[in-house]
This record gives structure tokens, C-alpha cells and sequence, in this order.
């Protein structure tokens, strides 16, 4: 009987050592699980801040891109019409706009043009089909 006591008493021991032991490796694992999701929000963090960066440089790069295109519509479209309109405008006057006031030289070009201003189907302003516009007014 004392034998099978001291066999029990080793065994609460041994079964104390176990639990200290999986108490302690219990730790470990709550410490990794923790170390792990730490890295993984700095890592979503990055991630995040990374994407967001990469966006507004783009998003720069746009408005850069919209801007040098701007310049090349401005250049190659509104600088001829300009031109044309001023030598429209010449030629229909027969003076630079600013030499004469603005709105009795709209009221003069109103008269001037109000029977041209909406011809015919399928005729031009010059009454020859379908030509090249160009001002009639003497």
C-alpha cells in the first residue's frame, strides 16, 4: 500500500509538472497568436497607406495629363478659331473690333445677316450646295 502511495504522490507531481508545462506553452501560443495579428494590421496599414499613396500619385499624374492636354486643345483648336473668327470679324466690319463700339456693330451685323442666318436644306450660305462656308457680306 505505501508503494501504490508513493506512486500516486509521483503522480500528482508529474501530472502538476504537465500542467505548469502546458500552462506555459499555452502562453507561448497566445504571444505568437498576438505577435502574429500585430504584424498583420501593420501589415494592412501599409498596405493600405501604400494603395492610397499610388492612388494620389495618379491621381496627380491626371490632373497633369489633363492640363498638358488642355494646352494642346487650347493650342491646335481655340487659336485657329480665334484667328478665324477675327478675320471673319475684319472682313465683315472692315475693322478691328476695337475700333468701333460694341453694340451698334452687333446691331449693324444683326440687320446685315438676318436673312442668311438659317438657309435652305441641303444649301450653303453662298446658295451653291454643299461648299465651303465663307462670309457674303459687302
Amino acid at each position: 500500500m505505501n508503494t501504490l502511495r508513493s506512486e500516486l504522490e509521483g503522480m500528482k507531481e508529474l501530472l502538476h509538472t504537465y500542467e505548469i508545462s502546458i500552462e506555459r506553452k499555452d502562453g507561448v501560443i497566445a504571444n505568437l497568436t498576438r505577435s502574429l495579428q500585430n504584424q498583420k494590421e501593420k501589415f494592412d496599414t501599409l498596405k493600405s497607406f501604400t494603395d492610397w499613396k499610388i492612388r494620389y500619385a495618379e491621381s496627380k499624374m491626371e490632373v497633369r495629363r489633363r492640363g498638358i492636354y488642355g494646352a494642346t486643345i487650347s493650342d491646335h483648336t481655340i487659336k485657329p478659331i480665334t484667328l478665324v473668327f477675327e478675320g471673319l470679324w475684319n472682313e465683315a466690319s472692315g475693322t478691328a473690333p476695337q475700333s468701333l463700339p460694341a453694340p451698334s456693330l452687333l446691331e449693324d451685323l444683326a440687320h446685315g445677316h438676318s436673312g442668311e442666318v438659317a438657309p435652305p436644306r441641303g444649301e450653303s450660305l453662298s446658295g451653291q450646295g454643299t461648299g465651303s462656308l465663307h462670309c457674303s457680306h459687302q
